[in-house]
């Protein structure tokens, strides 16, 4: 190294530095294409999960409200639509759910295992809420 001509050396200090660089731009353009790739996938596969998963958090919310109001009007003329809305609510959260399961594959014995089929709550909420609503009609009349 010591008989190299200056021109030599820079030349060499040159093309070791230019050798770096272009390591480094290949490094920096497939950790580019790794996180292009990544978004696509969460845009493409994980935003609808999360909408999809959402929904299905306000319909049940919804059940759950209607269901409250039905109690709480006793179910009186002009305010007897919760069950309809509950009902309603339901088979949106029956489709929702399914929509879930089949776009997140990955989880399906989750949500087949935690989501108790919301039809049944509805149905139970009804034969509990009609007796008492008509005792609250009958003693209401006398």
């Amino acid at each position: 190294m010591n008989n190299m001509s200056m021109k030599n050396k820079f030349a060499l200090v040159c093309s070791i530095l230019a050798l770096a660089v272009i390591v480094q731009g290949i490094i920096i353009f497939t950790g580019s294409n790794s996180i292009i790739n990544e978004s696509k996938q969460i845009a493409n596969n994980e935003i609808p999960i999360l909408n999809k998963a959402h929904q299905l958090k306000l319909s049940v919310v919804q059940v759950q409200q209607w269901l409250t109001d039905i109690s709480a009007t006793r179910a009186l003329d002009g305010l007897n639509d919760g069950f309809d809305e509950a009902e309603a609510n339901a088979a949106l959260f029956k489709q929702l759910l399914s929509e879930l399961k089949e776009l997140d594959t990955e989880n399906r014995a989750y949500t087949n295992r935690c989501c108790l089929p919301l039809s049944l709550i509805t149905q139970s909420e009804r034969r509990w809420h009609r007796p008492i609503l008509m005792m609250d009609l009958l003693a209401a009349t006398r």
